[in-house]
């Protein structure tokens, strides 16, 4: 039995209104998501969203935290990775986040 190869890209996107995360499934407009796009051996491509809220890997955080690196605070928590606004941004963005 063959193994279908599958060809994976992570990229750092602005949420569109189109964007639901998978996990919350909500639409964040013009904040950070993971896109992962999968290409199947068969042509089928597959794209899985996840916001910045959801998002508990070392890699998408990393990348997040990369991206923009005055925005965000990133903390390991032991079990999991979290992003949080960073203190002078959090006051800029609002104090209903």
């Amino acid at each position: 039995m063959k193994k279908r190869t599958v060809k994976e890209r992570i990229d750092i996107v602005l949420g569109t209104p189109t964007m639901i995360c998978e996990k919350c499934r909500h639409v964040r407009e013009k904040e950070p998501f993971l896109l992962r796009t999968k290409v199947l051996r068969s042509g089928y491509t597959l794209f899985h969203y996840t916001c910045w809220r959801c998002c508990r890997d070392a890699e998408s955080t990393l990348l997040i935290k990369q991206k923009w690196p005055i925005a965000f605070v990133r903390i390991d928590q032991g079990a999991f990775w979290e992003l949080l606004w960073a203190p002078g941004v959090k006051e800029l963005v609002g104090k209903n986040v």
